[in-house]
C-alpha cells in the first residue's frame, strides 16, 4: 500500500499519485497507474475545481491508465483535463505560474496494464518515480529510456533521486518467481486437472484486485484457444482497452476459464477502504454457479504473495501450496522482490533512495531507505538468476506442497552493517519437493479443446536471455502499442 505524500524533494510543484492536502496547490498532476492508493483525492470536488480555475493544470497518464480510468464512471468528469503521454518519449511540460518547463518521459512500469514510472529532467536535477513496478533480474537495463543498449548497459542519466516502489522489501520476500515461471505452473496444474476431469472441468483464478492479472489472463486465453469469462462490471473495465477486452467474455457457459469476481472484489480499485481490506479477501465461490448449465468441477487458483510471506509453513521461493485437491495457492506478484529491488538500483545508481511503501510496521521508511543505499552498493550487477527445476503439483495427497528452490544470494546479513541487518537476513533453507505418484490419466474435454499435453513443460530460463514462454516485459509494451489508436 503507497504511503507517498505526492511530492518530491526536488520538484515541489508537481504532484504523483496523490491529489488531495498539499497535493491541491500542484502545478501538475501524475498518475502512474489506476490503483486505489495512487488514486486518493484523484475524484475529489476541490481536484475538480483546481482544474477549472487553471485550465493550464493537466492531469499526465498513459492512454491505456487514461482508457482504464475513464471506464469507471466517477472519473469520467477528468476526461478534459487529461493529457495522455506516449511511452518512452520525452516531452516537454510547460509548468504554470512558473513559467518554466521540465521533460518527461513515462517509461513501462510492468506492475499492471498502462503502469508507467515517470523520468522527470529539469532545473533541480533527474528524477524517477517509479510508482508500482516489476523487473525480474536483468530486466531493468532492457528499459531503452533509462539505459544505453551496449555491453555494459549504463545508465543514460545522472539520476539523483529515486522514489521507489518497496512493497516487498522484507527478508521473506528476497526471492519471489517471476510471472512467467507462475503461467508455466498455471498452466501445467490446469492441464492435469482438465484431463483429469474432462469437460465438467473449469479453472477459476481467484483475484483480490481489478488490474495486475492481465498477463495470467492473455496467455491462457491465447495457450487454450478460448476466452476468459469475467463479470459484466469487469468486462466494462476494458471497454477501452481492445487488446485486452477481446480475450474476454461476459458468457460463463462459452469456456471452462474464468476470472470473474463478486460484487465487492471487482470494487476494491475503486475504493480505498476495499483496497485497504483486500488482504483479507479470501478464495470465494465462483460467482456465476447459478447461471452455468452443468455442474462443474472447480479448480480454484489463487494468486498471491501475501500468504507465502506471513505464513509459517512455507515462504515465496516456495512456488506452489495445495491446500486440497481443487485449490492451490501460486506465488504470484506484480511487485519486485527484495532481490530484484536491489538489482534495479544496482545499475541505476541514484544518488539517492527514497522508498514508496512501508513494508511491515517493524521497520520504518528511514530504515528502510538506509538498507537500501547500503546494499544497492554492495550488489554485483549482472547477476544470473540460478536455474531452477519443477514438478507437477500431484493431486493424490489431500495437502501436498511443491517447492521452488532458489539459493538466496542477495542481500545477506554478512553484507549488511549491524543496524540493519535484520532487513535482510537469508532466505531459510529450501525442503526439497515431496515425491508422490503422477495424476491418473483421464481423457481430455471436448468442448472446447482446452489441452495440448506437454507444450510447456516446466523449465525456466535464465535472465537476461529472452524466454520462449511469453514475456510479461513485452507483453505489456504491446498492450500500449495495440492501444495507442
Amino acid at each position: 500500500m503507497s504511503c507517498f505524500g505526492g511530492k518530491t524533494y526536488e520538484y515541489d510543484e508537481l504532484s504523483l499519485d496523490r491529489f488531495d492536502g498539499i497535493n491541491l496547490s500542484s502545478a501538475a498532476y501524475f498518475l502512474s497507474h489506476c490503483h486505489a492508493d495512487h488514486m486518493v483525492g484523484l475524484e475529489s470536488h476541490e481536484l475538480s475545481k483546481r482544474f477549472l480555475d487553471c485550465p493550464d493544470i493537466k492531469l499526465y497518464c498513459s492512454t491505456v491508465t487514461a482508457s482504464l480510468l475513464l471506464a469507471i464512471p466517477r472519473f469520467t468528469h477528468l476526461r478534459a483535463f487529461i493529457e495522455e503521454l506516449p511511452m518512452d518519449q520525452e516531452t516537454a511540460i510547460h509548468i504554470p505560474f512558473s513559467n518554466s518547463y521540465i521533460s518527461v518521459t513515462l517509461i513501462p512500469a510492468g506492475h499492471c496494464p498502462g503502469s508507467a514510472m515517470i523520468l522527470v529532467h529539469g532545473d533541480n536535477g533527474t528524477i524517477l518515480y517509479t510508482g508500482d513496478f516489476r523487473f525480474s533480474i536483468g530486466d531493468s537495463v532492457r528499459l531503452k529510456s533509462l539505459f544505453t543498449l551496449t555491453k555494459g548497459y549504463s545508465p543514460k542519466f545522472l539520476i539523483k533521486s529515486v522514489y521507489i516502489d518497496t512493497t516487498f522489501c522484507i527478508p521473506e520476500a528476497v526471492h519471489i518467481p517471476t510471472r512467467e515461471a507462475c503461467l508455466q505452473v498455471i498452466i501445467s496444474t490446469a492441464s492435469d486437472w482438465f484431463i483429469r476431469k474432462g469437460p465438467s472441468a473449469l479453472l477459476h483464478v481467484f483475484s483480490r484486485s481489478s488490474y495486475g492479472y492481465e498477463f495470467i489472463m492473455v496467455q491462457l486465453a491465447k495457450k487454450y484457444s478460448c476466452k476468459i469469462h469475467v463479470s459484466a462490471k469487469q468486462f466494462e473495465k476494458y471497454r477501452f482497452v481492445p487488446s485486452i477486452q477481446r480475450f474476454l467474455t461476459e458468457d460463463p457457459n462459452s469456456t471452462q476459464i474464468h476470472f470473474c469476481q463478486n460484487h465487492i472484489v471487482s470494487q476494491v480499485e475503486e475504493n480505498l477502504e476495499l483496497c485497504k481490506q483486500r488482504t483479507n479477501f479470501d478464495k470465494t465461490a465462483l460467482p456465476c454457479t447459478s447461471v452455468l448449465r452443468y455442474s462443474p468441477h472447480i479448480l480454484q487458483i489463487v494468486p498471491s504473495v501475501m500468504f507465502f510471506t506471513k505464513s509459517k509453513d512455507v515462504s515465496p521461493t516456495s512456488m506452489v501450496y495445495c491446500e486440497g485437491e481443487s485449490v492451490v495457492r501460486v506465488c504470484y506478484s506484480s511487485h519486485c522482490s527484495y532481490g530484484e529491488i536491489i538489482d534495479f538500483l544496482s545499475v541505476l545508481k541514484p544518488q539517492n533512495i527514497y522508498p514508496n511503501v512501508k513494508p511491515n510496521n517493524e521497520f520504518s521508511l528511514e530504515d528502510v531507505r538506509k538498507t537500501l543505499m547500503h546494499l544497492q552498493c554492495q550488489e554485483k550487477q549482472g547477476a544470473k538468476r540460478p536455474q531452477v527445476d519443477y514438478a507437477k503439483v500431484s493431486f493424490t495427497s489431500k495437502l501436498r506442497r511443491m517447492w521452488y528452490n532458489i539459493p538466496a544470494s542477495i542481500p545477506t546479513a554478512d553484507s549488511a552493517p549491524t543496524d540493519v541487518a535484520k532487513l535482510s537476513s537469508k532466505v531459510a533453507s529450501p525442503v526439497e519437493a515431496p515425491q508422490g505418484s503422477p495424476p491418473p490419466n483421464g481423457s481430455p474435454p471436448s468442448s472446447p479443446s482446452l489441452l495440448e499435453p506437454n507444450s510447456h513443460p516446466a523449465s525456466p530460463l535464465l535472465r537476461p536471455k529472452f524466454h520462449q514462454i511469453p514475456d510479461a516485459f513485452d507483453i505489456f509494451a504491446q498492450w500500449e502499442a495495440l492501444d495507442k489508436a
